[in-house]
């Protein structure tokens, strides 16, 4: 057959090539199209292109068989076989590829489930999580009742992650293990060395499912929020994690898209198809990281790692709207009065009083009664269902103190950034004295509160409810201790000092009816006397009463192991800093001034001396305690000792700072830095 005969046309004609335009034959015709004939043109077909040679072989198809090739020696090279994919591999170039994709697929999964770990793949053991029924360290009706505790009462203090009443234990450790885990590890406070091995082991399950298979879920979140709400559980005073936790809920919020409202249609439409609106649990979730992070930025005095947003107000309202379960209705308040306490931290600069812009009384005068009057607003429109809750009044007690500190720092009292070296304050503003008394007066109302608290209750309270208490017994020593961060007039440095602030007219009506009368002109009484606040206020009494409600931590003289000290043990010992840093302050206060002037007595006659005020070794020998014996690291917990008798050794903690190289060093570092330490 000839060239001519076998050489084939182009579909399109030059014409209507050139110009893009559609071709088509006119009347059957091949040799014109209608463009051409309409348009009086010449209609010229060319040749099509001919190609020259055998084909080639596709590309596709030889990457393909390359791959499984590599994929059978690396099931050779492990040792595993690799007849699964023998049957695979063909030498037939033409082989279809939509039969080499399949084969493909088929090859890559049965590799993935039968051959060794890869980085990112991991084991059906290691995605199942740890389980501590199988493991042996929890019996399942154990398990069961720790839930219920969990469900029905630790909710109460916490409730942003709530179990519904329909999950068992055997649906959570089956769906969400890394949550049952977690709150195992929480309730088991009553065997320490359970809760401290469980506890490892939720950080090397955060260490698993979340660094290295990067993990995000609601389940994971969860997991979370429990840890971090019950973060004193696992003190650990030398490895502080609790902002490396809070950091993970935040950046699990940001990757699950829960800050954002899922109706906003400005955002990304993957993340809200088909879910235009949030569960209750994601609701909870997220405002559950943002209450936490609220009270980690009081504790430690900083910045909030999250702002308050319009669509947090809109979750909150619906939980005070349509609560789902009883304990929604403390979410509205929770939260709300969680925004108020950063507030109050953002206008007062409390993390740097130094470069405070709010200065002067009148400023702090107006500022106060606002913040004030917002709290009495929220108090009064907390439902009456919940209005008893003690976790609420802890943090409305804890609220009314952020908000009097600013009677603490003088210089916020003054027009000027900073007190100048030559500017001294020889007395107290009767403004600055009221605020100082409410100050005082919630603090009290803080300690006595968990002082009613029932022993196995104080379980129950997040870690929230216990920076709080931190918080409130450093503001006690503050109070007592203020004239040491006063600059002080040299004409009244050597008076006698007294504290006319807490006399009745000062306050007028509203005063408390226990107040004592002092002596002295009207001079001495522009001083702050330690020894008369404390006498007034009772702060030693209240630690002392406080230290022996945490006795029941100490009580087991056999635990001497780090990890079967019981979970509060760490709160105790740093409350016995707090009384033998005191003690020892208020005694060498004492003994230098009281030499030179008398002693305030109450007016019945009846009360203490500011010498039998100061006698911490007399108030401890008539309370019980033993107060001798040798002095380990004061920061390691774990090597302190358990006498007999039930007596805790004291002196262990107290007495550090008698010796010259760590003499109040821990008192002084929580007074300077106004905060607790690392946890």
């Amino acid at each position: 057959m000839s060239t001519k005969h076998t050489m084939k046309k182009r579909k399109a004609c030059q014409a209507c090539t050139h110009a893009k335009a559609k071709c088509s034959p006119f009347e059957n015709r091949s040799d014109l199209c209608y463009r051409c004939q309409r348009l009086n043109k010449q209609c010229m077909f060319e040749n099509a292109a001919v190609r020259k040679g055998r084909p080639k072989q596709r590309s596709r198809v030889k990457q393909l068989e390359e791959r499984v090739e590599s994929l059978v020696n690396l099931l050779t090279a492990n040792g595993q076989s690799a007849e699964v994919l023998t049957s695979l591999t063909t030498s037939n170039g033409s082989t279809n590829d939509t039969s080499v994709d399949e084969r493909e697929e088929t090859a890559s999964s049965e590799v993935l489930s039968s051959g060794p770990d890869t980085p990112g793949v991991h084991s059906n053991d290691d995605a199942a999580g740890f389980d501590a029924i199988v493991a042996g360290l929890l019996s399942h009706e154990r398990a069961g009742r720790l839930l219920n505790t969990f469900r029905n009462s630790f909710a109460w203090t916490f409730p942003f992650v709530i179990i519904p009443k329909s999950a068992t234990v055997d649906s959570l450790r089956r769906d969400t293990p890394f949550l049952f885990l977690s709150i195992m590890a929480v309730m088991t406070y009553e065997t320490p060395s359970v809760q401290h091995i469980l506890g490892d082991e939720f950080k090397a399950q955060i260490a698993s499912r979340i660094i290295c298979q990067s993990q995000k879920s609601l389940e994971i979140l969860q997991g979370l929020l429990v840890h971090a709400a019950w973060y004193h559980c696992f003190f650990r005073i030398r490895s502080q994690q609790l902002a490396i936790i809070l950091q993970l809920c935040v950046a699990m919020i940001q990757d699950l898209g829960l800050s954002k409202n899922p109706k906003d249609k400005t955002r990304n439409l993957s993340l809200a198809e088909g879910k235009p609106q949030r569960s209750a649990n994601e609701k909870r979730a997220f405002l559950g990281t943002y209450y936490l992070l609220s009270a980690f930025a009081q504790a430690w005095r900083k910045r909030t790692m999250m702002n308050y947003t319009k669509y947090m107000e809109q979750c909150c309202r619906s939980f005070a709207d349509e609560p789902v379960v009883p304990t929604d209705m403390l979410v509205w308040p929770f939260i709300h009065l969680s925004e108020l306490m950063c507030r109050v931290n953002n206008f007062f600069s409390y993390d740097d009083i130094e470069n405070a812009e709010a200065r002067g009384e009148i400023e702090l005068d107006m500022s106060m009664n606002n913040f004030r009057s917002e709290l009495e607003r929220i108090r009064d429109a907390v439902p009456t269902t919940v209005k008893q809750n003690t976790t609420l009044t802890l943090q409305i007690y804890l609220l009314q103190m952020w908000i009097h500190e600013s009677s603490l720092h003088c210089s916020l009292w003054s027009h000027h950034p900073l007190p100048s070296p030559h500017k001294t304050y020889s007395s107290l503003s009767t403004l600055r004295i009221r605020t100082l008394y409410l100050s005082l007066n919630a603090m009290k109302a803080y300690l006595n509160s968990l002082l009613e608290t029932p022993q196995d209750a104080l379980y129950h309270f997040a870690f929230q409810a216990w920076s709080g208490w931190f918080y409130a017994s450093i503001l006690a020593c503050k109070l007592v201790f203020l004239q040491e961060n006063e600059p002080l007039s040299p004409r009244h440095s050597h008076s006698v000092q007294q504290t006319p602030g807490l006399l009745p007219e000062y306050f007028g009506p509203g005063a408390p009816h226990d107040f004592y009368s002092l002596g002295g002109d009207v001079e001495s009484r522009n001083m702050w006397d330690p020894v008369s606040v404390v006498i007034e206020t009772g702060a030693q009494h209240l630690f002392n009463l406080l230290l022996e409600k945490l006795k029941f931590t100490m009580d087991d003289p056999g635990n001497n192991k780090d990890g079967d000290r019981d979970p509060l043990f760490g709160i105790a010992c740093v409350q016995r800093m707090f009384l033998a840093g005191f003690e020892r302050r208020l005694k060498k206060w004492s003994e230098k001034n009281c030499n030179s002037h008398p002693s305030p007595r109450t007016t019945d006659g009846g009360g203490m001396s500011a010498r039998e005020a100061a006698m911490s070794h007399e108030d401890q020998v008539a309370a019980g305690w033993n107060v001798t014996g040798p002095l380990p690291d004061p920061m390691n917990f774990g090597t302190l000792q358990l006498r007999s008798e039930n007596r805790f050794d004291y002196t262990l903690l107290g007495s550090f700072g008698q010796q010259n190289t760590s003499e109040d060093w821990m008192w002084n570092m929580m007074m300077e830095d106004f905060t607790m330490p690392a946890m």
